[in-house]
């Protein structure tokens, strides 16, 4: 049925402030939203599989893809959560004895550090005392940031529950309807199918490709780095293995922690385990990303080097960690966008 000017209108405002409303209701739980949508996605080819394996038993296969997913992301977490608990108990441990790891204690680090500024102008010299103060210091409000953090997801709780009920049912809901929500949002978007094929093919390159690149690569960047702290006994290695598989999800971010650490470590005396430590992370690790990059990334989500990493750092910026995705998605879509203009919309001369 045909319907009027005034009527299009109407709906067309009725619609906008229907919009506006949900969008104003769900804020709150948009990012979860989001991050659920995201993860079924992603593993929606396993739960296929399953589905496939299992003769169509949904009621086995989604528990099966649910489980999986938790495996994957929660058990690390925890396991992040532990190491970073043991690092901070023990960091507070040796600082409060003057030892910062078995075999580099306080005042062997600052006799050394004051036989290398002796050379500088000024005679410069540092306080065995002073430098303990400041470690006590460091260690307590380390420990009180930690305890405070416990505190804080505690308190949440309210949030935290909800939070996990709505990604199992919203994955739950995508894993089993997922060929029908694609066939509803292809007929509710006015375009040409082409373009719909077009921006559902960059979008989901893009997300597999940072999902498959980006933190496949940052893990093994990070785990090499770890190993190589380790080897040349550097003190809490795990740890520092984990904050290099933090940075390496932007380009060359392992180097970040592991040029500084080699630099400490030749200032320090350990000569050799500094030149090697930078010199591995310079022609190895660094060289991970150039490897496999180029078979992990599909041609379709193809950016320049300088988009992405704008589209990492902005995405962190405005969403925290999961930026690293959505942040370069929103990239490609802008790319993606201004391509579809000049082939199908810009005025042809």
């Amino acid at each position: 049925m045909k319907q009027s000017t005034n009527a299009r209108r109407f709906f067309y405002i009725l619609l906008s402030a229907i919009i506006l409303f949900s969008a104003w209701l769900l804020k709150p739980y948009l990012t979860v939203l989001t991050f659920a949508v995201l993860l079924a996605f992603l593993f929606h080819p396993l739960y296929t599989w399953i589905e496939r394996s299992t003769k169509g038993r949904n009621w086995i296969a989604v528990p099966l893809a649910l489980l999986c997913v938790l495996l994957t992301f929660i058990v690390p977490l925890i396991l992040a959560g532990l190491l970073v608990a043991n690092v901070v108990a023990e960091f507070a441990h040796n600082a409060a004895s003057s030892n910062l790891s078995s075999g580099f204690s306080v005042n062997a680090f600052v006799d050394q550090m004051n036989a290398l500024l002796v050379h500088l102008p000024g005679g410069y010299q540092l306080a065995a005392a002073t430098v303990h103060e400041k470690l006590l210091a460091l260690a307590a409000a380390v420990q009180s940031s930690a305890w405070h953090g416990l505190q804080g997801i505690g308190g949440k709780l309210s949030f935290v529950i909800p939070t996990i009920f709505i990604t199992i049912y919203v994955m739950g809901a995508v894993f089993t309807r997922y060929h029908r929500i694609s066939q509803y949002l292809h007929r509710l978007s006015p375009l040409h199918d082409e373009i719909d094929t077009l921006y559902a093919r960059r979008i989901t390159s893009m997300i597999v490709s940072m999902v498959k690149g980006t933190l496949v690569i940052a893990l093994i960047q990070g785990v090499l780095t770890g190993l190589l702290f380790w080897v040349t006994g550097v003190p809490y290695a795990a740890f520092f293995g984990l904050l290099a598989t933090i940075a390496s999800i932007i380009p060359l971010g392992s180097g970040i922690i592991a040029i500084p650490v080699g630099l400490i470590l030749i200032l320090t005396g350990s000569v050799w385990q500094g030149i090697f430590q930078i010199a591995t992370n310079v022609l190895i690790v660094s060289n991970v990303d150039n490897i496999l990059r180029p078979r992990l990334v599909s041609k379709e989500a193809s950016l320049h080097p300088a988009l992405t990493l704008l589209g990492v750092f902005a995405g962190i910026a405005q969403f925290g960690f999961l930026g690293v995705i959505y942040g370069p998605v929103c990239m490609v879509v802008l790319v993606t966008t201004l391509e579809v203009y000049r082939e199908y919309f810009a005025p042809q001369e």
